[in-house]
């Protein structure tokens, strides 16, 4: 595609090229490049052929169809032995702790107000923040 050393002829060499990259990760597309090429067609034609609804990553390969993944970290996912070229990561449905549960902390507000924004919309006596002349929350005034 225009530079040495990266002789692609379209942009589907690229995007079968990378799938193997993304094995293991959040973007594992790399199972459906294998289907693909399984069944003669490029990984651009088979996505094409989903439509509109696609399918999500990371993807896996289960009796032979592809399944994207509807949520991370879902602990009711039941995976069975990897398929192919699947990779079943402990992420897919734990999260990366030593209980494998999310760990959720409590943080003052203040640490993440911006000062300036009530500021630079203005604010009128009542608090309310203003836009132009009218208070937002409140009916433009008829005088």
């Amino acid at each position: 595609m225009g530079f040495k050393g990266y002789d692609w002829k379209e942009s589907n060499d690229v995007f079968e090229g990378a799938a193997r990259f993304s094995r293991g990760g959040m973007l594992n597309y790399h199972p459906l490049v294998v289907v693909a090429r399984q069944q003669g067609k490029k990984g651009h034609e088979l996505l094409r052929e989903m439509g509109t609804t696609g399918i999500q990553t990371p993807i896996r390969l289960v009796d032979g169809q592809l399944v994207g993944t509807k949520r991370l970290h879902d602990t009711t996912l039941e995976l069975g032995p990897p398929q192919g070229p699947t990779v079943h990561p402990k992420w897919l449905t734990h999260f990366d702790t030593h209980s494998g549960k999310a760990v959720l902390n409590k943080s003052p507000w203040e640490w993440f107000s911006d000062p300036t924004s009530v500021s630079s919309l203005g604010a009128t006596s009542s608090g309310l923040p203003t836009v132009g002349s009218t208070r937002c929350g409140s009916l433009p005034s008829t005088t």
